[in-house]
């Protein structure tokens, strides 16, 4: 009962741990998709456009899976949430 309580506690921390760092990368994002968007005015050549788009790509690829860790600890404590709950109260 007590390790099932611990794993719950630990899967909270995890989600509240995911939704900081996602909250930090959010402003990493919009600073990066800001400066990106300033400099892409500026260029002539699709190289250098296609290597700003590549750039933006992989920043929100990185954005995804700050979400998809999210939706992975909200399961996990989904999960705790049934053990801790139903298996030990009836």
């Amino acid at each position: 009962f007590s390790n099932s309580k611990v794993k719950l506690q630990t899967a909270d921390q995890s989600y509240i741990d995911s939704c900081t760092k996602l909250a930090q990368y959010k402003t990493k994002f919009n600073l990066e998709i800001t400066s990106i968007q300033k400099m892409f005015i500026d260029v002539k050549n699709d190289r250098d456009k296609n290597n700003y788009v590549h750039q933006i790509i992989l920043l929100k690829i990185d954005y995804m899976k700050h979400i998809f860790s999210i939706a992975d600890d909200i399961m996990n404590i989904y999960n705790c949430q049934q053990i801790y709950f139903v298996y030990f109260n009836c």
